[in-house]
Parts: structure tokens; sequence; C-alpha cells
């Protein structure tokens, strides 16, 4: 069978439902990763390079410390690590990858009880307002789906990361607060957008919480009110506790 006429999808369900059947088989675990990295190579598909999946990691590993325990939406680019960092402190991460051969591989390297992968179409199966953080990769210049449609995921006064490539962005109810780049031997540092290829960029929810008792995993729900929010407020706060976050280094 050539690879043209070759049926991937149905190669890699078959063996997951080994797998599924049967968890202790390293050998059928095997064979998925050989088949989707073949899947994966058959569309031209490339792996990214290690500096850019070094600066991703590091990245999103520091961003983990804003949610702690909390939960993340990430929408992804070609490999798990990144997701795997953002649970790194306790976060239940639910991560949607660009294709399902890359999920497929990321479940086996990268998942775990808090981190579970699946693929952009599934956008519509996260709840909505559910996370405390929403991570939004970029695939060259461009984010991976639509940030101001990620945002439906994002609970009131949550936080929205674009992880990648600088990209100007002018997203109604959020506002834009910091960017860090990944230095390295000195660690995540804020810097001005733009300033580096790979970067973290943060904004945040300017809405409030609507329902009293709302879901909120690690704080009471701000009360109910109809006052304006102000931005520079909301900024404010958000740098000073970026700041000690900093300071902390942990």
């Amino acid at each position: 069978m050539t690879d043209d006429a070759r049926d991937y999808g149905a190669e890699v369900n078959a063996l997951v439902a080994s797998i599924e059947a049967d968890p202790a088989n390293a050998a059928t675990q095997q064979e998925l990763l050989r088949v989707a990295a073949q899947w994966l190579t058959a569309e031209g598909l490339d792996e990214p390079s290690p500096a850019e999946r070094e600066e991703r990691v590091r990245l999103a590993g520091w961003c983990a410390r804003l949610v702690g325990e909390g939960a993340i939406a990430h929408f992804g680019w070609r490999e798990g690590a990144v997701a795997a960092a953002l649970g790194s402190r306790g976060a239940r991460v639910s991560s949607l990858l660009d294709h399902p051969g890359r999920a497929m591989i990321a479940a086996l390297r990268h998942g775990s009880e808090g981190v579970v992968f699946g693929v952009h179409a599934q956008e519509d199966s996260l709840p909505r307002s559910g996370a405390d953080l929403v991570v939004v990769e970029t695939a060259g210049v461009q984010p991976v789906i639509d940030p101001a449609g990620a945002l439906r995921c994002l609970r009131a006064e949550g936080f929205l990361a674009i992880l990648g490539m600088p990209v100007m962005l002018d997203l109604p109810g959020t506002i834009e607060v910091a960017c860090f780049r990944d230095e390295k031997d000195a660690g995540v540092v804020p810097c001005r957008p733009g300033e580096s290829t790979e970067m973290l960029t943060l904004l945040r929810s300017t809405a409030r919480p609507r329902v009293p008792g709302g879901w909120s995993p690690r704080e009471e729900p701000a009360p109910e009110s109809d006052a304006p929010v102000d931005p520079a407020a909301v900024a404010d706060e958000f740098k000073r506790r970026l700041g000690h976050l900093l300071e902390r280094g942990d």
C-alpha cells in the first residue's frame, strides 16, 4: 500500500482501541508512536526546532504559576511538552493540538490524569468560562485558533496567554498587561512587545463574575457589580502580582 492510499487514521484508531483494551501493552504503544510519526511525515508536518521547543516549554512552565492547581485550556501546535509544562504545578490541562497524530503522540509521551489531549476540532467540547488560563500558541505569525474564539473558555477575570511569535491583538473585554521572554540562565524576564521571536504575551479578562458562588477553584468570586471596570486598575493589579512571581523566582 502506498502512503497516498494508506488510511493512517484508521490504523491509529485501531491501535488506540488495542491500547484501551490492554493499557500495559508497551509494544502496541510503540507501534502507535511509529504509525503516528509516519502519518505526520507523510503530510509534511515538521517538528519544532530544539530552540523553539525549549523556549516555549520554559515559558509555559513559568506561566503555570499563575493558576497553580486551577484549570487551563491550551490550543497548541506540533507537540505536547508545552501542555505538560502548563500542568507542572498541578493544573488540570485540556490540550488541543493541530493534528490527530500529534495528539496521540502527546498523549503517550506527556499525558497524565491532569493533562489530556485532543484536537482543535474539539474546541466546542471545552466548558464555557471554565478555565483560569487559556493559552494559544502561534504557528509562524498566526495564532493556531482565533483568540476571540478561545475566550469562550476563559472565566471572568481569568488570563489569556499568547505563546510564540508576537501578534497584534485587539480583543474586546481584555487588556494586555505584560510580555515576557526566556533568557535561559536569567530565567523569564519582562520585555517589550516584539522584542523576541519567542515570547509570552499575557492579557486579562476585564469581565466580572456575574453569578454568586460561580466556578473558581482558588478564590471567592468578586461581588456582582454594575460599576464600570477600570482597565488601568486591572493592569496595575496584574503587574503587581507578576512582580511578586518574578521576585520569588520559584
